[in-house]
Formats: structure tokens, C-alpha cells, sequence
């Protein structure tokens, strides 16, 4: 028989994004169990156990080394097929997972911008508070020097 008896030149630039695509997700996992954040004068704290626990399953079967178990059949169009199934699933648990890291990331700068708030929040109370001192001092010297007045007009009376 003549002509090629494999056909690796052509599936490789596909088996280097499925591999290329495998390394990510195993790194965007490892960074999504390094996420955490917690104010413990607040009491909040959050991270991203829950979505890493729902996904596992996801993780682990697109990290699983792709197996081709027909070893009967040379046809390319399977393997083509099995890898583009493998690398829609991998496409798939990134995009998941990007998904959980933004979410943790939104969070965070929810509390951030929650912070800012009270800090504004605070710092509008004190101008508040010191307004009203004014006021009241400010009240307080015109009445005394009204009452005064008034005591005199009628002491003269």
C-alpha cells in the first residue's frame, strides 16, 4: 500500500491547542484555589470553594489525557471529530471557569466599593454633626445677645 499511514502533521495544531488548553485550565484552577478574601471585622468572607466543588467533575474529564480507543479504524474524520469534541469541552470548563473568577472578582470590588460607602457614609455624618454645632453655637450667641436686648428694652420700660 502506498501513501501517508499517519496523519499527525495534520491533527497536530489542534493536539497543541487541546494541550495548550488542558495547561490553562489546570493553572486557572490552581489560581481560583488561591482566591479567598475575608474582613473578619465585618464578618464577611468569601472565595471560590463552591465553584470549584460544582465544576470537579468538569476539571477533571477536561484534564483527562484524550484516549483514542478505536484502534481498528485509521479513519482521520473520527479522530478529528474526537479531538474538536475534546477541545468544545476544554473551550467550555475555561470559559467556566473564567466565569467563577470574574464572579469572585465582582464580589471583591462590590465590598471595595461598599467600603468607600461607609467611609463616605462616615464622613458625611461628621459633617453633618459638625454643621449642627455650628448652628447651635452660631444660635446660641445671637440669642443670648437678643434676650439681652430684650432685657434691657424692658428694664428701661
Amino acid at each position: 500500500m502506498s501513501g501517508p499511514k499517519t496523519f499527525e502533521a495534520q491533527v497536530d495544531a489542534a493536539l497543541k491547542e487541546l494541550f495548550k488548553l488542558q495547561t490553562r485550565i489546570e493553572v486557572a484552577q490552581a489560581e481560583l484555589r488561591q482566591l479567598s478574601f475575608e474582613d473578619t471585622a465585618r464578618h464577611i468572607r468569601f472565595d471560590c470553594r463552591e465553584d470549584l466543588n460544582d465544576m470537579a467533575e468538569m476539571v477533571a474529564n477536561a484534564v483527562e489525557p484524550l484516549k483514542i480507543t478505536d484502534t481498528s479504524s485509521r479513519d482521520e474524520t473520527k479522530v478529528r471529530q474526537l479531538i474538536e469534541n475534546k477541545l468544545k469541552n476544554l473551550q467550555s470548563c475555561l470559559g467556566r471557569i473564567q466565569q467563577a473568577r470574574d464572579n469572585f472578582l465582582s464580589r471583591q470590588d462590590d465590598y471595595e466599593g461598599y467600603v468607600d460607602y461607609e467611609q463616605y457614609e462616615r464622613a458625611v455624618q461628621k459633617a453633618f454633626e459638625d454643621r449642627k454645632i455650628s448652628l447651635i453655637s452660631l444660635v446660641d450667641k445671637y440669642a443670648v445677645k437678643a434676650i439681652s436686648e430684650k432685657a434691657d428694652q424692658i428694664k428701661k420700660a
